[in-house]
């Protein structure tokens, strides 16, 4: 009798861990490698002795020692490793629900128990590798669920099959986390705020085509630091190639274990044959082990290499065919490939030939509608699988039958949201070289471009409405697909036009989802194409104006809007006009060019006022109010926010109230209505709460401070900016920091705590110098006060060095002397 397979690949998996060969493992145990290899392939049992020999030597211990005897000898399988106190960690929100599994894994206890043993030691970072189909997706979220309970917060599931650019994997975390991408710092700093204060696992799956020439390393290098700046975090990634990560553990991933053709012992045993046996009664219940189909059956998951993928491709046609046709089929296309040489023979072989047989059983129509749907990138829905493939719901409803298309959630939490489909990835890119033989790929390809234009066209004015989370929701489900018609749109020799058409039309998309600094790459690459109408170059000269302004690059940002104004009065687009002159005044109002700020501002109001545009001419109010608060002309401020905040009530938008009451706040503290002022940056605060709008709270939270202050209450008001602080921090506004410290250094002047509150003013100070950020008069004047008030405080060598000691004290020095 033949040992058990399940004992061979623990005991490979357990040699593999401890960096040994089959030649070390023999020396060690004093065996020959002959004998190790039947231990490893089954074909032999270790005696009870050379078992626990073997237990010693791989340092199996405790509980797992009996089971690995005991397995070792044919009487049982390992159990799971003890389960450990979760780590602690700071208080987080729970993270979403691990996605539940279709199906109960089949097999894999071994690589479970392996995997659990590693990310259980020191191994904070473990990479199932193998290739495509191999089931390293599952057999992951298996071993996180099982090792969920061991982190503070559980296990995050974040694919990134989808996602092209390094620089995305924060976005894809943070849409795992179901939270807003913060801020659009450096991606490795918003990886970090996303992972602050957490204990999790993290799993990062497909991460492979993250790995090539061009982004590997700012791949590899994002993940080390997440390791080396976290400590409470473990990764666990799944991949086609190793990261190549200083502290990198490699899981080695093959197919499961298949019987010998001459296998004696009960094919039951066998965890490929169970799985064919599990997926083929799923379409076809009839199916059972015979003594007639054994050999085929064998032969199948021989052919198949125990691909898992491979497995149920080709059990799902037991629906349609005998398992010896389904056997010879694969033998066939087996043979075929062979021939074709290395190419055929690489990690895809085996389930090449399976895709070739499921492919030479379509009809010519079923061909070149899959092969169309190959074009899809992170999914699609009935309506484009309809419009770009000719793919109806019948045809559909075929291709899930047969295993090549799967319907997935549709990723926006909207009842009656349609439903979303997707292709394996493997799977997808095996179409895609089909593509070109059942129709004029460029063709294709720029009706696949030309719908998605045409569906965002139609979504990006519903941005600028109330509901506009529910829109950019929408827009953030076919990411995969807009970063694809952008990437080929904007190749050399493709479709420009249409990728500046989109780009311009994404542009509020980006701005309100933060993703700042991909929108800026995508519009400079769009603009420095010559050709669109002028339409749309004006659009998307005003959309990259916005962003660079927002990332603070403000001389590209003047050119584009001024260059964008112009433009847009060429072509006599009023609404267009008033909203550039929006976007340019507020340029303007940064750089401390108060008048022109002003005029561009009553220009786009009075544009706005003529075209009967109440929520632009609310907007600009807001902003004519932030003008005047900013040059300390509090009067004329509250005449213009007492006509914006009635407007937005009006129109039921909430972020517009948010924002009127908030800088009508600020004009009541400047004319002394204190009381006032803290009812009206209260109700800004519900609000921005009720929105989740982080940086609203964190602005409402540093005027109520600046109120408190004001009513020579430093304590409360010390609160309210410390918890501005914290979260200016997580978006990394470096505007917001600098509020909130300077109205931390005048709590600290309050507190009797005088050098620390010199060192904060003198650390804002330089800040704001640095970085171009002006004081509104309201902020000019307090810090004042502060200054005066320290300076009569301290003598003047002691106030000189306070103020030497902040002026060069670095970010996170001076954030430590805020606490």
């Amino acid at each position: 009798m033949s040992t058990p397979p399940l004992f061979g690949s623990w005991l490979k998996r357990l040699r593999a861990h401890h960096d040994l060969t089959q030649e070390g493992l023999a020396e060690l145990v004093y065996c020959s490698v002959q004998t190790i290899r039947f231990f490893e392939s089954g074909k032999r049992r270790p005696s009870i002795e050379m078992a626990e020999r073997l237990a010693d030597v791989l340092h199996v211990a405790g509980d797992q020692r009996e089971h690995f005897i005991r397995t070792a000898r044919g009487i049982a399988e390992p159990s799971p490793l003890p389960a450990a106190a979760p780590a602690s960690a700071p208080p987080a929100a729970p993270l979403p629900q691990l996605p539940a599994p279709p199906t109960a894994l089949i097999g894999r206890q071994a690589e479970r128990a392996v995997l659990r043993q590693l990310l259980g030691e020191t191994h904070r970072l473990v990479t199932i590798v193998g290739p495509g189909g191999v089931g390293k997706t599952r057999l992951a979220l298996q071993v996180a669920h099982e090792m969920a309970e061991r982190f503070a917060q559980g296990a995050l599931f974040v694919p990134l099959a989808a996602v092209t650019h390094a620089a995305d994997i924060p976005v894809a975390v943070a849409q795992a986390l179901g939270v807003t991408p913060p801020g659009a710092g450096d991606p490795a700093e918003q990886l970090l705020a996303l992972l602050a204060g957490r204990s999790l696992l993290l799993l990062l799956d497909n991460i492979e085509q993250l790995l090539g020439p061009d982004q590997g390393d700012e791949t590899t290098a994002l993940l080390a630091q997440a390791l080396e700046y976290t400590e409470t975090v473990s990764l666990l990634v799944t991949s086609r190639e190793r990261l190549h990560v200083q502290g990198e553990h490699v899981f080695e991933l093959t197919g499961l274990a298949t019987p010998a053709p001459n296998m004696a012992s009960d094919l039951l045993e066998s965890d490929a044959v169970l799985l064919f046996l599990e997926r083929a009664r799923q379409v076809a219940g009839h199916v059972a082990l015979t003594p007639a189909n054994r050999p085929a059956i064998v032969q199948i998951c021989a052919l198949l290499d125990g691909v898992p993928l491979g497995i149920e491709l080709a059990a799902a046609w037991a629906r349609a065919l005998t398992v010896e046709e389904i056997a010879a089929e694969l033998a066939s296309g087996i043979d075929f490939l062979t021939a074709q040489g290395r190419h055929a023979m690489g990690r895809h072989g085996s389930l090449r030939a399976v895709f070739d047989h499921s492919w030479t059983l379509l009809t010519a129509h079923e061909r070149t509608v899959l092969a169309r749907l190959a074009l899809f990138r992170g999914g699609f829905d009935r309506a484009a699988a309809q419009a770009v493939a000719g793919a109806g719901l019948l045809m559909l409803a075929t291709f899930i039958d047969k295993s090549l298309v799967q319907k997935a959630s549709d990723g926006v939490a909207e009842s009656g949201s349609s439903p979303r489909y997707d292709i394996h990835e493997m799977l997808r890119q095996y179409l895609a070289e089909k593509l070109p033989e059942v129709c004029d790929e460029t063709a294709q390809r720029q009706q696949y471009a030309q719908y998605y234009v045409t569906w965002v066209e139609e979504l990006a004015p519903r941005l600028y409405e109330p509901d506009a989370q529910t829109w950019l929701r929408r827009l953030e489900v076919d990411e995969g697909n807009l970063r694809a018609v952008l990437a080929w749109s904007l190749s050399e020799g493709h479709a420009p036009a249409l990728g500046l058409q989109l780009a311009g039309a994404l542009g509020r998309f980006w701005y309100l989802t933060g993703r700042w600094k991909e929108g800026r790459a995508w519009l400079q690459q769009a603009h420095g194409k010559p050709f669109g109408d002028e339409s749309q170059r004006a659009r998307a000269l005003v959309a990259l104006g916005e962003l660079y302004y927002l990332l603070g690059e403000q001389k590209p940002a003047r050119v584009c809007l001024e260059e964008g104004v112009e433009r847009w009065r060429a072509l006599g687009d009023a609404a267009s006009i008033a909203w550039a002159l929006f976007q340019l005044g507020n340029l303007l109002l940064m750089d401390s060019e108060n008048e022109k700020a002003q005029a561009s501002f009553l220009e786009s109001v009075a544009t706005y006022r003529a075209l009967d545009n109440e929520w632009g001419v609310a907007t600009v109010l807001n902003q004519l109010g932030a003008a005047a608060i900013t040059q300390g002309d509090y009067r004329q401020a509250v005449e213009w926010l007492n006509e914006s905040l009635p407007l937005s009530r009006s129109l039921q938008r909430p972020g517009g109230i948010a924002t009127s009451l908030n800088l009508l706040g600020r004009a009541l503290l400047g004319e002394g209505e204190t009381a006032r002022a803290l009812a009206h940056f209260e109700e800004a605060l519900s609000l921005l709460t009720q929105r989740q709008s982080k940086a609203g709270v964190a602005w409402s939270l540093i005027n109520l401070g600046l109120a408190y202050i004001q009513a020579d209450q430093p304590v409360e008001a010390g609160g309210y900016f410390r918890r501005a602080l914290a979260i200016y921090q997580e978006l990394g506004s470096i505007s917001g920091l600098i509020a909130a410290l300077e109205g931390l250094a005048a709590v600290r002047m309050a507190d009797g705590a005088t050098e620390r509150a010199v060192m904060l003013l003198a650390g804002a100070g330089r800040l704001r110098k640095e970085t171009g950020h002006a004081l509104t008069r309201y902020e000019e004047e307090m810090s004042q006060r502060t200054r005066a008030q320290s300076e009569a405080a301290l003598d003047a060598a002691a106030w000189a060095e306070a103020w030497r000691r902040g002026s060069q004290s670095p970010l996170d020095a001076l954030l430590e002397q805020a606490q």
